[in-house]
C-alpha cells in the first residue's frame, strides 16, 4: 500500500493547481481535491481492506462534485439536465456536505482486513463450501422466480437473488486458484442479462463488490490503477450507447437481438470510418456528446434544482420526508395499512424539485438534496454528518454483532449496502433497504443454522 501521506500530498498539490493555476473557485478546488483523495484511497485499499466507506464516498463525490463541475464547464447543453444555480452557491453547500459525510463516516472506525477473511476461509473451506453452494442455488432460484413473479413478496425475492453473489464470494475465496475464472464468468453472465434487460446498474455494483475479494493483496498501486482505468473505459462505453440502446430495445418493436443491437451501437460510436472524420471534427457536436455522457455521471443537476426551488417555490419540509422514511421502513403494514409506500419517493421528487416526471421515470433526490430540502444549508450539513455516523454504526453492528465478529460478514455487505452505495438514492429507499435486509439476514441465518448449514464459524480459540 502507498503511504497515506503521499495521498494527502498529491491531493494537496492538485488543490493548489486547481485553485491558483486553473482559477477554479476555492470551494470547487477543495471538492475536486477531496474527490481525488478518496479515489486514491479507494485504489490504495483494494485487495487489502474492504473499502466500503471509500466506495460510498467515491460515488457521492464524483456524482455530486466532479460531474457538477464538468457541467458548469460545459454550460447549458440540455433543456432539463443542467445546473440551476451558480457554481458558488452549489459548491458552497455540496462540498462541505461531502466533507461532513466523510467526517461522520470516520466515527466508530472498524477494521475490515481482507487478509482476515482469506485466512478464515482457507482454514474452514471444507465446512463453508456447503453454505456457499447453498447460497448460489437459492440465489439462482430466486432470480428465476423474480422474473415471473411481481407481487407483495417481490422485495424478498430481490434480496434472495443477492444471495447468489454472496455465495459466489464464498466460492471465489474457497477456490482461490479459480477466482479470476469465476469472477469473469459471473460478470459475463450478468452482462448478457443486463443487455437483455437494458439495465446495467447491477453489473456495475456486483462487479465492484466482487472485485473487493478478487483483487490480490500483492497488486501494486499502479497495477490497481490500471485496472480501474480499464473498468472506467468499459463503463464509458456502456454509458455512451445506453440511451440509444434503450430507445431501440425498449421502445421499438423490431425484435432484434439485444446483444446485436448493443454491439452495433458500440461499433458505430467507437469504430471510426474514414467518412466519419468530418463528423468528428464538429466541435459543437462533440460538446453535446460530452454533455449527454456527463448527465449520467452528474447527480448535481438535481441537487441544484432543489437549491433553486426550495424555499423559493416550496417551503422547507422541516423533517417531513425524514419521518416518512422511518415510518415507511419501520412500521409494519399490517398494523399501519395506510402508511406510505416506496412509490412516494417519486411524489416527493416532483414536489421538491418542481419537475414533472412520468411514473415510469426513476430518479432520486439523493440524501444531500433531501436533507437541504428539509433543514436548509446548516441543518443539511448536520443531517449528513449524522447520516455518516449512522452508516458507520451500521457497519459496526454488522461486524461486531450480527456477523459474530467473523470477517465472513464482509461478503454480506452487498446485501445490506446494495442501495446505500448509490449516490442518487433518497433516504426512504436507503432506510427501507437497510432495515429489511438486516431482518432478512437474521431470519435467513437462523433458518440455515437449523438445517446445519454453516455461514459463520467460531473456533475453540475464540476466533470467529
Amino acid at each position: 500500500m502507498v503511504n497515506r501521506f503521499a495521498l494527502f500530498s498529491t491531493s494537496f498539490f492538485f488543490f493548489v493547481y486547481s485553485a491558483f493555476v486553473s482559477g477554479y473557485l476555492l470551494s470547487t478546488s477543495v471538492g475536486l481535491a477531496f474527490s481525488l483523495f478518496i479515489f486514491l484511497d479507494f485504489v490504495n485499499k483494494l485487495g487489502t481492506e474492504l473499502p466500503i466507506k471509500e466506495f460510498i464516498l467515491l460515488l457521492a463525490s464524483f456524482q455530486w462534485i466532479v460531474g457538477a463541475k464538468i457541467s458548469y464547464n460545459l454550460g447549458k447543453q440540455h433543456y432539463k439536465y443542467y445546473m440551476y444555480v451558480d457554481e458558488n452557491e452549489y459548491m458552497g453547500y455540496v462540498v462541505p456536505a461531502v466533507l461532513l459525510f466523510y467526517l461522520g463516516f470516520s466515527f466508530l472506525p472498524q477494521k475490515l482486513q481482507i487478509a482476515d477473511l482469506r485466512k478464515t476461509m482457507e482454514k474452514h473451506k471444507e465446512r463453508l463450501l456447503p453454505g456457499g453452494v447453498s447460497l448460489v442455488v437459492i440465489g439462482v432460484l430466486s432470480a428465476i422466480i423474480s422474473r415471473f413473479y411481481q407481487g407483495s413478496f417481490s422485495f424478498i425475492f430481490f434480496l434472495s437473488e443477492l444471495l447468489l453473489y454472496i455465495g459466489l464470494g464464498y466460492l471465489l475465496l474457497i477456490f482461490k486458484q479459480y477466482k479470476y475464472l469465476i469472477f469473469s464468468l459471473t460478470l459475463g453472465i450478468i452482462f448478457i442479462l443486463s443487455v437483455n434487460q437494458g439495465s446495467f446498474h447491477k453489473l456495475l455494483l456486483v462487479g465492484s463488490f466482487l472485485s473487493f475479494f478478487t483483487i490480490s493483496h500483492k497488486f501494486k498501486f499502479v497495477k490497481k490503477l490500471l485496472l480501474i482505468v480499464v473498468v472506467v473505459s468499459g463503463v464509458f462505453v456502456i454509458q455512451t450507447v445506453k440511451s440509444d440502446f434503450r430507445e431501440i430495445v425498449w421502445r421499438s418493436n423490431t425484435g432484434q437481438n439485444p446483444l446485436d443491437v448493443f454491439w452495433d451501437l458500440v461499433k458505430k460510436e467507437f469504430v471510426v470510418q474514414q467518412s466519419d472524420y468530418l463528423y468528428l471534427s464538429d466541435k459543437n457536436e462533440t460538446l453535446k456528446d460530452q454533455a449527454d455522457l456527463n448527465v449520467r455521471l452528474n447527480q448535481g443537476w438535481i441537487i441544484s434544482k432543489v437549491l433553486e426551488n426550495v424555499p423559493k417555490n416550496i417551503p422547507f419540509q422541516n423533517g417531513r420526508t425524514i419521518v416518512e422514511a422511518f415510518e415507511a421502513s419501520l412500521l409494519p403494514r399490517f398494523l399501519f395499512p395506510d402508511k406510505i409506500g416506496a412509490t412516494h419517493g417519486l411524489e416527493n421528487f416532483r414536489q421538491i424539485t418542481g419537475l414533472a416526471l412520468n411514473n415510469k421515470t426513476s430518479m432520486g433526490l439523493s440524501i444531500s438534496a433531501e436533507f437541504y430540502a428539509n433543514f436548509g444549508i446548516i441543518g443539511g450539513w448536520i443531517a449528513i454528518l449524522v447520516y455518516g455516523i449512522f452508516l458507520a454504526f451500521t457497519i459496526r453492528l454488522l461486524v461486531n454483532n450480527l456477523g459474530h465478529n467473523s470477517p465472513l460478514i464482509f461478503l454480506w455487505f452487498i446485501l445490506v449496502f446494495f442501495q446505500v452505495v448509490k449516490a442518487e438514492t433518497e433516504l426512504m429507499k436507503i432506510i427501507n433497504h437497510i432495515t429489511k435486509s438486516i431482518v432478512f439476514f437474521m431470519i435467513f441465518n437462523f433458518i440455515t443454522n437449523q438445517f446445519g448449514v454453516q455461514l459463520f464459524l467460531k473456533d475453540r480459540d475464540g476466533e470467529s
